[in-house]
């Protein structure tokens, strides 16, 4: 029996990085190539003892190993090779592989791989038990707690990998699948909006990241593609997921209206701002520009300064075309950014803006941020800006009616985003609603906020319907 390998899993099957984390589409060929991967590194270690996880071992066992009972695929392919004891054998009582190998004496050794269930309470007790762990992966990270998950790694003497199916990026498993990088050949095949959360947290050295997707796996034909995507809605919480591969929580979704026909590719607005306007197609003619501005200067949590910058046309359309986001956490000590410092920045990007797609002189704050509002009126005395910043009224809309709002928008084809403003969709696919209290967690939404700031009341009625 032969195994067909794409060269990105043949890549990933000679990968030499400390950790190797492998997150895509489903049916992308992600522990297609793992299994080998496993037991190939598990021959050439210098350890006997190895272990692979899930959040259960029949997971683990379907997953991986196959059906033990009729010898699942990795245990028919390496027959004679690796033996699966799934109640335990001789005197280890839990289950675990066995690997017969040659040292590098070239006598005949066994190796040992346990196959464990994180979610089984004596997990961590028998993990803190062992110190000589040679290579080890977990199937379906994100089902994992993350201080298992954060163990295992260290624990892990030669070789931690790991792979996951895209989920709510504010789950906390992310801070550690962040701290990897794609390979510089396969960089761009990284969605921009998982690259720009990896890039919210400090790399670790040899930490690896593999995006995989349809295209990646041998034995899924262009006919088979299109049966996955048939049954799924172009735009929706389960196509994003399934078909693009893109982090975000699959219930609860805020803006679940949001499309890829509401997603423009930058060169398509500015074209259609030209004279290069096919037949058939309405020109994109700016009659107002605006932007909203949210603070944040923690430098502990994931909150960030985002600054969002839209241009309404004569028609009632609202196109998103800008978005700054700084986290204080990502900086050094001496060079996190506050109220009077953020302002220089502001005006820059501002100024930088208006010169590549029209002018306009008002931006808007929250109205409790009068910090910020005050240090802006001070900057533009002493520095003489050509912006203002303007307290934004929130009391016309609440947090519902603002999202009503956006909802219809996005489902009447009046709203339309830059596909370069990768946080601000990161954010629409991820905000949600609390299941308990019925109202949005209050996060994944600060370039929301922020774009929530430049229309809220002011202009809300130039948005939706033709001009007078």
């Amino acid at each position: 029996m032969n195994k067909v390998f794409s060269r990105k899993q043949k890549d990933f099957i000679k990968c030499k990085a400390r950790a190797i984390f492998l997150e895509g589409t489903t049916f992308s060929g992600k522990t297609y190539g793992a299994g080998d991967k496993i037991i190939l590194d598990v021959i050439a270690s210098e350890y006997n003892e190895h272990i692979i996880v899930g959040t259960s071992q029949a997971q683990v066992e379907k997953n991986i190993l196959g059906n033990p009972d009729v010898e699942g695929d990795l245990l028919n392919f390496y027959k004679g090779i690796v033996k699966y004891y799934p109640y335990g054998h001789g005197f280890k009582t839990s289950a675990h592989l066995v690997v017969s190998c040659l040292s590098k004496s070239g006598q005949m050794i066994e190796k040992i791989i346990y196959v464990m269930g994180a979610n089984d309470k004596s997990s961590i007790g028998r993990l803190r038990g062992m110190n000589k762990i040679g290579i080890s992966y977990i199937d379906e990270l994100d089902q994992i707690e993350p201080t298992f998950a954060e163990e295992l790694s260290v624990r892990s003497n030669e070789r931690f990998i790991a792979s996951l199916n895209p989920n709510d990026p504010s789950k906390p498993i992310y801070r550690l699948i962040n701290k990897s990088r794609p390979l510089e050949k396969y960089a761009k095949d990284v969605p921009p909006e998982i690259y720009s959360e990896l890039m919210k947290e400090t790399p670790n050295k040899d930490w690896v990241y593999f995006f995989f997707n349809f295209y990646d796996n041998p034995i899924m034909t262009e006919e088979i593609i299109e049966r996955k995507k048939a049954p799924l809605k172009e735009g929706s919480a389960l196509f994003n997921a399934l078909i693009k591969g893109l982090r975000f929580k699959a219930e609860g979704i805020v803006f679940d209206c949001l499309s890829n026909k509401n997603l423009l590719d930058e060169e398509e607005i500015i074209r259609r701002m030209g004279i290069d306007i096919k037949e058939g197609e309405k020109p994109i003619i700016f009659d107002r520009f605006t932007a909203g501005l949210d603070t944040s200067f923690s430098h502990n949590t994931p909150d960030t300064n985002a600054l969002i910058f839209s241009g309404i046309t004569r028609d009632g359309h609202i196109y998103i075309l800008e978005e700054y986001v700084l986290n204080n956490r990502d900086l050094p000590e001496g060079q996190r950014i506050y109220a009077s410092s953020l302002c220089g920045i502001i005006d820059n990007k501002l100024t930088e803006w208006c010169n590549k797609w029209g002018h306009f002189n008002t931006f808007y704050i929250d109205c409790a941020d009068a910090n910020m509002i005050g240090e802006f009126g001070k900057y533009r005395r002493t520095h003489g800006s050509d912006f203002q910043a303007v307290k934004c009224n929130k009391k016309t809309f609440n947090i519902k009616a603002r999202n009503d709002k956006i909802n219809e928008w996005l489902q009447t084809d009046f709203m339309h985003i830059n596909k370069n403003c990768v946080n601000l969709i990161a954010e629409f696919y991820t905000y949600a609603y609390d299941s308990e209290t019925g109202k949005p967690f209050d996060r994944s939404n600060h370039t929301i906020d922020a774009f929530n700031y430049s229309w809220t009341a002011a202009l809300s009625n130039r948005i939706g319907q033709l001009s007078n």
